[in-house]
């Protein structure tokens, strides 16, 4: 796992078997009919702050050479930098911006950026019993970084729940 506080500007490899598609129409293909197939993409971490980590799926002359995005069922799944002669993983899939389809090119994508939560996962892996619960919810008590209460519906209609 990534630690440092270095991020902006890294370059990133993440893989998954969500959907895919093409820049230009934008996820075409969702993570059911892609039937589990992996893909790999790379991306600049543009901002890191706080617990996010960001990066827009750039096209032309801006582009990596195997520029990507997630897919629609990406959620949860690893980014990896390159340190020395191993990889590390960076950062854990999120979302994508509200408002633009995805897949298509410049979304912005967010991931859950680890070394901002370092320390909880160090308590929850290696603490005693009486030190994980004292940094474990039983329950949500805040929404996630950049979300707010009027999201909701609309990331709910988005998944398919209903009130």
């Amino acid at each position: 796992m990534y630690v440092d506080n270095e991020e902006q500007g890294k370059t990133i490899t993440f893989i998954g078997a969500g959907g895919t598609g093409s820049g230009i129409e934008g996820q075409t293909i969702d993570n059911f009919e892609n039937n589990g197939v992996l893909r790999l993409a790379n991306n600049v971490v543009e901002t890191a702050d706080g617990p996010l980590l960001s990066f827009v799926f750039n096209r032309g002359d801006e582009a990596l050479p195997l520029e990507g995005i997630s897919g629609g069922g990406d959620s949860g799944g690893p980014a990896y930098i390159k340190n020395g002669n191993d990889y590390v993983v960076l950062g854990i899939s999120s979302r994508g911006e509200f408002g633009i389809k995805i897949g298509k090119y410049g979304i912005r994508e967010y991931y859950t950026r680890l070394s901002f939560f370092k320390e909880w996962i160090s308590d929850i892996m290696h603490g005693s019993e009486e030190k994980r619960a004292a940094v474990s919810l039983s329950e949500l008590k805040h929404l996630m970084a950049g979300l707010t209460e009027e999201d909701l519906p609309g990331i709910c209609s988005d998944i398919g729940i209903q009130k």
